[in-house]
């Protein structure tokens, strides 16, 4: 039972660790200071959620990953490839939030799915969550506010 949740814990952190490359890609091509700021917020939450889960894994007794995977390697090179055509600040902010309600997204899938989790680690990822919920919000107000 712990060993499924070790190795379901460190794919959550394969795809966290992914994200944060990506958003990082993506804040060294914007040039807008309160779009680069929002993305600096970002990684934070970022940063947050790889230090959470990163600390369940020791108190398993597991050692967790400090790369995005195989698997995650590979959409990197391609995602990489698809961004080189990303120029403009607005597209960058718009692919910004896309990644970062995926990694919402798979804070919730996460929680439904693992029924072995401890309440007090439930609870952080929430905190996790409600954090991207505001990282969204501010980028989707900003984006409104460039077009």
């Amino acid at each position: 039972m712990i060993e499924n949740t070790l190795k379901e814990l460190n794919t959550q952190l394969e795809g966290v660790i992914m994200g944060e490359n990506a958003i990082s890609n993506l804040k060294d091509k914007a040039q807008d200071y309160r779009l680069i700021d929002l993305l600096d917020n970002t990684l934070c939450t970022v940063q947050k959620n790889k230090d959470v889960i990163v600390k369940e894994i020791e108190e398993l007794g597991g050692t967790p990953t400090h790369n995005e995977g195989v698997w995650g390697k590979v959409l990197e090179v391609f995602n990489n490839i698809k961004e080189m055509t990303i120029d403009t600040d607005k597209e960058i902010l718009e692919k910004a939030i896309k990644g970062t309600e995926m990694g919402f997204k798979a804070i919730l899938d996460f929680l439904i799915e693992e029924e072995n989790l401890h309440d007090h680690f439930k609870k952080e990822l929430i905190n996790v969550s409600d954090e991207y919920t505001k990282n969204i919000k501010q980028m989707q107000e900003y984006l409104i506010s460039l077009t």
